[in-house]
């Protein structure tokens, strides 16, 4: 009887350390784990020319400009092959994927271009190519977590 105690014990034990550990994980958005705070996702278009787009060069620029920040672009390409050639022709040092519908997936405007995900929140802020403030209320965003955290 001892024994089959035991034996409870530690089964009770082990599924109460694999259940924390789940928990502790952080929550995924877009099929990528979120690791910190602030996770910052931008829907790049293969076939954009991003030099001409002072939005995206906005957010390439912020992002190099915060180390805390979890970066991942979500390039619309259908290989692996252009992903690698997207990550050389713009110099993008962080996790980029291709694009699964998540715009429809995840019931996104189809103008979305940069979207904020938080790991203590469920909701996602997107932001379009045509809100003239974008860059400054993505800034005030994460301002305001980075500030949380201190």
């Amino acid at each position: 009887m001892k024994r089959l105690v035991n034996c409870f014990a530690l089964c009770l034990c082990i599924t109460f350390i694999l259940l924390l550990s789940s928990c502790r994980g952080g929550r995924e958005v877009f099929d990528v784990k979120i690791e910190g705070t602030v996770a910052v996702f931008m829907f790049v278009d293969e076939n954009e020319c991003l030099g001409c787009s002072t939005f995206m060069l906005d957010c390439f620029s912020l992002l190099n400009n915060q180390k805390d920040l979890q970066a991942t672009a979500i390039v619309n390409c259908k290989r692996e092959k252009q992903l690698k050639t997207f990550n050389k022709n713009y110099n993008w040092n962080y996790l980029s994927i291709l694009d699964k519908n998540y715009k429809e997936k995840y019931n996104l405007n189809p103008n979305t271009v940069v979207v904020l995900a938080f790991q203590d929140s469920e909701n996602l802020i997107e932001f379009c190519k045509d809100d003239i403030q974008a860059i400054e209320k993505i800034k005030s965003y994460i301002r305001i977590v980075q500030n949380e955290i201190r």
